[in-house]
């Protein structure tokens, strides 16, 4: 993703910093069935000695747990004025999706009108709208706030490789309490005319 975002930053004129939170020591010990502890335990994908010297240019890591890691990084974000771009979701656990999703819930000067949001654990067949991650969305979304995870639509039909699996990963968060949502900042805006072929320019 550093990478990725070092190619496009000149390119597009946009900054960016990749941001990533982990515990440092693994997996936490899962909380009930939601979490689905017969597919991942306590200790599970430990880091593997990457420490901050390792990591590349304007990449940074919250260690810790992560409902007090994203409260921090939030306050950052404010700090600095920053935008969440897109937000890449691998948590595995129902209780850490959860916790995730409080970044969602930031001022909405912090998000873009749309937020692009992978979820990893969502497309083996066992995964359910019971357990998980797709748990941890559908309680998002029936909160009383104006912003919803919903899958990108007609995505796939837009795509060349249409037979990627991330295509089915790729969600929006949709913040409806963003300025740009707002009917007044598209009032002074210029018609739509649709063309039409059979018509000449004399006839619109």
């Amino acid at each position: 993703m550093a990478h990725i975002a070092g190619k496009l930053s000149p390119r597009y004129e946009i900054d960016y910093q990749v941001i990533g939170f982990d515990t440092g020591s693994g997996m936490p010990k899962a909380v009930d069935y939601r979490d689905h502890p017969e597919k991942y335990r306590e200790g599970d994908f430990p880091p593997v000695n990457l420490t901050s010297d390792k990591l590349p240019a304007k990449t940074k890591i919250y260690y810790g747990d992560i409902a007090d890691e994203v409260n921090k990084f939030t306050g950052d974000l404010a700090k600095d004025n920053g935008q969440l771009g897109i937000v890449a979701i691998d948590v595995d656990y129902y209780s850490s999706t959860v916790k995730s999703l409080e970044l969602f819930t930031v001022s909405a000067e912090s998000l873009l009108s749309r937020v692009p949001v992978y979820l990893d654990d969502v497309n083996n067949t066992d995964h359910n709208p019971y357990c998980g991650e797709l748990l941890a969305v559908n309680e998002f979304n029936v909160q009383d706030i104006p912003r919803k995870i919903c899958k990108m639509n007609q995505l796939r039909n837009w795509r060349i490789f249409k037979n990627a699996l991330w295509l089915d990963q790729m969600y929006f968060l949709h913040v409806f309490d963003s300025c740009y949502r707002k009917v007044e900042t598209w009032q002074q805006e210029e018609q739509v005319v649709l063309a039409n072929p059979f018509l000449s320019t004399d006839d619109i």
